[in-house]
């Protein structure tokens, strides 16, 4: 790991509560490439990674991947495949990273959907594809709130465990309304229709 990179313990510290911003619960470190699982993609076509590849190796990585700690040590690609792949036909092992908890990462992951949202409307397709992130984010927060439980932290009400608490019911219901579809039933009939 580089000298300069900043590093924190996973800890309840690193949750966000009421008052915080995003910044406050990331940080940055390098990480293996090959414990970076990339969920199914929005766009299918990385473009010329050549150029890109030719920048990094001239300039080094300047924006970081950004991921999604996983419970088993693992990370949940949310932003930089692009990069990643440059990355890697440069033979890199590493490469720096803006790590998110699970909060953090629904958050951007919302932001993310909002924004692209206000270009143009989602087809079915990318809205389903936005689904299975959405999915790999939630169950993210419910393996959190199983392991608080587990070790006597209660997940209602107020302190850092707040926002675990704030959506109620299955994880499919929610992903489907973060998602924007209207229940999780509809977003069964679109995965029917997209096959």
């Amino acid at each position: 790991m580089m000298g300069n990179e900043k590093t924190e313990g996973r800890s309840m510290e690193n949750e966000k509560t009421e008052g915080q911003t995003m910044k406050d619960t990331m940080k940055t470190a390098m990480i293996p490439m090959d414990a970076v699982i990339v969920t199914g993609r929005i766009r299918k076509d990385n473009g010329e990674l050549d150029k890109l590849a030719g920048s990094i190796s001239e300039r080094g990585l300047i924006n970081p991947i950004t991921v999604m700690e996983n419970a088993d040590e693992k990370y949940t690609l949310i932003a930089g495949n692009r990069r990643m792949e440059a990355c890697r036909m440069l033979g890199f092992k590493s490469l720096r990273a803006t790590i998110l908890t699970p909060l953090a990462a629904d958050e951007a992951l919302m932001l993310e959907i909002d924004e692209n949202e206000q270009r143009k409307e989602f087809t079915m397709s990318e809205r389903l594809e936005y689904a299975e992130k959405i999915k790999a984010v939630e169950l993210e927060k419910a393996k959190l709130r199983m392991t608080l439980r587990s070790h006597g932290w209660e997940t209602e009400g107020v302190g850092v465990c707040a926002p675990l608490s704030q959506e109620r019911g299955k994880v499919r219901d929610i992903v489907a309304k973060k998602a924007g579809f209207t229940s999780s039933r509809q977003m069964d009939r679109a995965e029917v229709v997209a096959e």
